[in-house]
């Protein structure tokens, strides 16, 4: 089985390095593709988060892990498998976070 993803939006930021932590300061702007209307985020203020799923695209396939490794390449860490820790080197390149809404315009 597989599916395509077609982009609604891209994230935009000042972060240059793709790693796993330090992103709890950073902060991102949502850029709307053209084919989707402002229209479809009416009243998208009423919520204090969202929910956005995303696509690590710049995590190259041959850096994608199958396996267990230490969370944050930390040797202090035990292994866990790749699903049981947040990294991006993930094998479908999917990911979920929790975002508060600063502003919409």
């Amino acid at each position: 089985m597989s599916f395509t993803i077609k982009p609604i939006a891209y994230v935009k930021n000042s972060r240059q390095e793709i790693e796993d932590d330090q992103w709890g300061s950073i902060v991102s702007e949502i850029e709307l593709v053209e084919e989707v209307s402002e229209l479809s985020f009416s009243g998208i203020t009423d919520f204090s988060h969202l929910e956005i799923i995303f696509y690590f695209d710049k995590v190259s396939d041959d850096k994608i892990q199958y396996n267990a490794r230490h969370p944050r390449n930390n040797p202090s860490y035990p292994k866990v498998g790749i699903f049981s820790q947040r990294g991006k080197n993930r094998p479908n390149k999917l990911g979920l976070t929790s975002v508060e809404l600063l502003s919409h315009s």
